[in-house]
Formats: C-alpha cells, structure tokens, sequence
C-alpha cells in the first residue's frame, strides 16, 4: 500500500520509467482506485480483530462472574 500511495501521489515518478502521458494518467487513476480499496480493507479487517477480542474479552468476563 505504501508503494501505490508514493506512485499515485506524484506522477513524475511514473513518468521516469513510462514516458506516454496518457497512460501514465490512466496508471495514476487506477493506482489510486487500487490503493484506496486497500484502505478500506485493512480498515475492515482492524475493526473484525477489535471486535473478536472484545467479544472474547466479554466471554471471559462472563465467565468469570459465573
């Protein structure tokens, strides 16, 4: 992610090694489309581990109670 977000910030360093305009456009839309869906996995997968430690946390302390 890191990588696509250092490659879709700033096109001159897509047109060091590519030297079509056009594509390099196209190449910076479709990183930033990449690299934003990342985003929003990893963001999901965080709060699906925070919640499966705070329900096992629960559990526990339920248990304990009993």
């Amino acid at each position: 992610m890191i990588l696509l977000d250092i490659l879709s910030n700033r096109g001159d360093i897509l047109q060091l090694f590519i030297k079509d305009d056009l594509l390099v456009n196209n190449l910076l839309i479709w990183l930033s489309i990449i690299e934003d869906s990342l985003k929003i996995f990893a963001e999901g997968y965080f709060f699906v581990g925070f919640y499966n430690i705070f329900a096992k946390v629960k559990r526990i302390n339920l248990a304990q109670k009993s």
